[in-house]
């Protein structure tokens, strides 16, 4: 009685309408990072080219979770400006950070605070004499923030930098470190012993030509460990993520794997040694920028695709999006690539609180221009339109490990802020699904039985048509997939699955969604 009532529990779920849109306005827009919003809406940065104080302005783009433009803003002065990473802010509003060059014309790191509609709060700069700019920065548990990104000391020889500030963006300490050569923090993020980790690629020392830099502190900012990770060639950490007794990261490589560049996933412990890494790619260029851990195990990671998608037979003149899911040692359980003819890349998703992803880049292949791209899906990475899934190659690298001692210096000059807000009139464009007042109603007219069942079951349509049938385990790896299914109900002969449960997930290019339903074989 209790798989029954699970069954019927499963089976009326309802799920939220997928979409594609793209929003901008004649000029070229552009979004690098996305949070989920409280009302499970997306909020977007980037920048935004002549419709504010300077050439290009910082960007905020609001949605609800259907994907309907709620505002957009732009922040900046007569110099250029861009957000590149956003996070919403326990305590309410946003915190967003990246580089401006209106107070300096050489480029300063920023960090700036808006509330929750957007309304700029306060925007502080930082940097010395040369390039400064800042790639992440997230929330802490009294109220302030660690930033991360880099500092130019010289000619060819910049070095990564970690601030931590107070509520108000005032800096409490700041750790300048690398080499000689050009040394970058990408991700930074809190750890459990109170203290910080950041993944980024160093060029002063390691492998090779860059080797995946990885550098954990305590809480004051004094380096614990530090680790280079790489091969004879070019890798970096894009993104990292805690996970019990270690972390996850995720970037690319040309070192080892299918091509030129590819995907690049791997595990160390705690304490930095690696534990194992896949390489996932084809013959030409794949590159990850974005990792999240997923709550019913395994990962999910984005970036673009040279090899795969619409757009691939236009080779290196085209890219398309890419999302890769994996189980918890990294094996695909899927992927798929999005997009048009001409460029698209996705520099980051988030999961959806009913299972799904949303995603956000660029899109050149749809518009006059280049515009912000964002795309739900369900859970098995179907939108609803221009997507095909994809097939990468896996590798996995024999990656050496090294240690360096890097030189570590304190201090970012604070600097004179200038930057205003304004509203700006971004429009969205459909190209599948949404942008619509959320209904979470779900395809009732779909079921299955008899359930549980032996070795035959059907799933009755009810007028619907299914395009794709996908059985999965309950640890979410494929176990069967039907297509070029006739119109009509469906039977399926399911006495190869082993006894379990399973979910049973329907696609439907005429529902645009999917619906899932839970199966006991016995």
């Amino acid at each position: 009685m209790r798989i029954i009532l699970f069954f019927l529990f499963i089976s009326t779920t309802s799920f939220a309408q997928n979409f594609q849109a793209h929003y901008g306005t004649a000029h070229d827009e552009d979004a690098y990072s996305m949070c989920v919003t409280p009302g499970n809406g997306f909020l977007l940065c980037g920048s935004s080219y002549g419709t504010g104080s300077g050439g290009k302005d910082a960007m905020l783009l609001k949605t609800n979770a259907g994907g309907l433009l709620e505002w957009s803003k732009v922040y900046g002065g007569a110099g250029d400006e861009t957000a590149i990473y956003v996070q919403p802010v326990p305590a309410g509003g946003y915190i967003f950070c990246g580089e401006t060059f209106s107070a300096d014309v050489n480029g300063d790191a920023f960090i700036a605070r808006t509330d929750s509609s957007g309304n700029l709060l306060w925007w502080k700069n930082y940097g010395g004499a040369n390039y400064d700019i800042a790639y992440s920065v997230k929330p802490l548990s009294d109220g302030g923030f660690i930033v991360a990104g880099l500092t130019e000391k010289g000619s060819l020889d910049y070095d990564a930098f970690l601030m931590r500030t107070d509520a108000n963006g005032d800096s409490l300490w700041t750790r300048i470190m690398g080499g000689p050569n050009i040394d970058h923090a990408v991700q930074v993020i809190a750890t459990a012993d109170s203290g910080f980790i950041f993944s980024g690629k160093i060029l002063s020392y390691g492998s090779g030509s860059s080797d995946i830099w990885l550098v954990k502190t305590n809480a004051n900012g004094d380096t614990t460990w530090t680790e280079e990770i790489g091969g004879p060639g070019w890798d970096e950490g894009m993104d990292i993520l805690e996970i019990p007794n270690g972390y996850i990261i995720c970037g690319g490589t040309n070192s080892y794997g299918s091509g030129n560049y590819d995907f690049l996933l791997m595990q160390i412990d705690a304490a930095g040694q690696l534990q194992w890494a896949k390489t996932y790619g084809g013959q030409n260029v794949e590159a990850s920028y974005n990792v999240k851990k997923i709550s019913s195990g395994g990962y999910a990671f984005c970036g673009y695709t040279e090899t795969f998608g619409p757009g691939h037979s236009r080779g290196t003149d085209s890219a398309n999006a890419l999302l890769i899911r994996t189980d918890v040692n990294g094996d695909t359980l899927w992927s798929m690539a999005y997009g048009g003819s001409l460029k698209e890349e996705c520099f980051a998703v988030n999961t959806t609180y009913d299972g799904g992803f949303a995603l956000c880049g660029y899109t050149g292949s749809f518009g006059d221009s280049l515009q912000a791209y964002v795309f739900r899906s369900d859970s098995m990475g179907y939108s609803g339109c221009n997507e095909r899934r994809a097939s990468p190659d896996i590798g996995i690298p024999p990656l050496v490990e090294m240690h360096h001692s890097v030189t570590v210096s304190r201090g970012l000059m604070k600097t004179i802020p200038v930057s205003s807000a304004a509203n700006f009139a971004a429009q969205q464009n459909v190209l599948c699904g949404g942008p619509l007042n959320v209904n979470e109603n779900a395809q009732e007219n779909i079921s299955l039985f008899p359930n549980p069942s032996g070795d035959e079951i059907t799933i009755r349509l009810n007028g619907e048509r299914a395009d794709e049938i996908l059985i999965t385990n309950i640890s979410g790896r494929n176990a069967a997939c039907y297509r070029n299914l006739s119109e009509g109900d469906v039977n399926l002969d399911v006495h190869d699955l082993s006894p379990g449960s399973y979910i049973i997930t329907v696609f439907s290019s005429n529902m645009k969604s999917s619906r899932q339903m839970m199966f006991i074989r016995y």
